[in-house]
Parts: structure tokens; C-alpha cells; sequence
């Protein structure tokens, strides 16, 4: 993942990725694309909160913006859910929060109901912006020219520990076959799509 501590954002950027941002600065946008040192781009936009309009939104806090692929992705499931898990270090510093995703606010919505249920530790007090037409991902550089699975979704960033998540574009029966043991999370939506199986070479180094 990629964390930055300017309000920029860059070409190499790719979902899921973090975004500290603070619109007061001296420098204006010159082109289409964001740099180093220029104001982070206003927008209007649908969220799980309503309507809003980002600069207003974000008033004079420090924001983190964070992208993600899809709605009911299971990486990105985790994610969104550390982030509710953590909010209160947040709020601590006076830093606002808010996600994007390519999906409608209903989805958004549900998808929310799944991540409350699997961190089982409050609700989600930040929006999540809805970018159906991938206006924002394309201004602001956030879609994945490289990976991609199947059916076009972009993949998200591969990780090491104790368990690992199988992506979407492979079937349960898929990765029953490939995997020694496939633990299907229990969400409220009873969408089958936050899958674990055992870090084999996590596995193999406690040994």
C-alpha cells in the first residue's frame, strides 16, 4: 500500500490505497492530475452520509481518503473494518476518513452491515463515497492499468501472515481443491466471498 503524507495523489497509485490530504495549501491545480504541493481537487459526490461537497466536508481536519475496488471484497472487507476498529486514533488527531468504492450507495450500504458484523466492534461513523462511473478513480488516477482479473476488477495487494484471503475470481469448489483447509466467513449479506486458507509459508516457518 501506498501512504502518503502529502495531499497529492500518483500515477502509481493502485486501490486499495491510502490518501492524507489537507486542501490548505498555497499551490493550485495545474492539470488534470494532482502533484506534489498542489490544493487536492473539490468535488460533489454520493455518500453512505449523503450528499456532500469535499472541501466543506473536510472543513480545516487533516483527511485520509482511501480507495478500494469493489463492494463485498474480501481484503477490503478487513480493511474498512480496522479503519472503524481504530477510529477513535483518529478522532484523536483530528483526522477525518472517508472511502471510495466503484459501487452504488445501496451496495455500499450493505457492504457496511458485512464489516460491522465481521470486527464486531461498533459501527461505521465514516461515509463511503459512491463512484459508480469512475469519475473520481479516473481524475484523481486511482484505477489499476495492470491488475485485473476475469472480469476486469483489479486485484488487490498480496499479503503475508497467518491466513490468507483467495480472491474473488476463484470458486469456493476452486479453492477447495487447491488449498489444504478454506474457511468461509459467516457475513450478514450470506454473500460467500470473505474466504481464508492458512499462509503456507507462514506456516512452514513455525514449524
Amino acid at each position: 500500500k501506498f501512504i502518503r503524507h502529502k495531499p497529492v495523489t500518483s500515477h502509481s497509485w493502485r486501490p486499495p490505497s491510502f490518501l492524507l490530504i489537507s486542501h490548505k495549501h498555497d499551490r493550485h491545480l495545474t492539470g488534470n492530475m494532482p502533484n506534489l504541493g498542489d490544493v487536492f481537487p473539490d468535488f460533489e459526490a454520493d455518500t453512505t452520509h449523503g450528499k456532500i461537497k469535499f472541501h466543506d466536508w473536510l472543513g480545516d481536519s487533516w483527511g485520509i481518503l482511501f480507495s478500494h475496488p469493489a463492494d463485498y471484497t474480501p481484503v477490503c472487507t478487513t480493511e474498512l473494518g480496522m479503519v472503524i476498529k481504530n477510529m477513535s486514533e483518529f478522532e484523536k488527531r483530528g483526522v477525518k476518513v472517508i472511502a471510495l468504492s466503484c459501487d452504488d450507495v445501496e451496495s455500499h450500504k450493505g457492504w457496511a452491515k458485512d464489516i460491522e458484523g465481521y470486527i464486531k466492534c461498533g459501527e461505521m461513523k465514516y461515509p463511503i463515497i459512491s463512484d459508480v462511473k469512475r469519475e473520481l478513480a479516473v481524475k484523481l488516477g486511482m484505477l489499476d492499468p495492470v491488475e485485473k482479473d476475469k472480469g476486469g476488477l483489479p486485484l488487490t495487494c498480496r499479503a503475508r501472515g497467518e491466513n490468507c484471503m483467495v480472491i474473488p475470481s476463484v470458486s469456493t469448489e476452486e479453492a477447495k481443491k487447491l488449498f489444504s483447509k478454506v474457511e468461509v466467513v459467516d457475513v450478514k449479506s450470506g454473500k460467500p466471498y470473505l474466504r481464508m486458507t492458512p499462509d503456507p509459508e507462514f506456516s512452514e516457518g513455525k514449524k
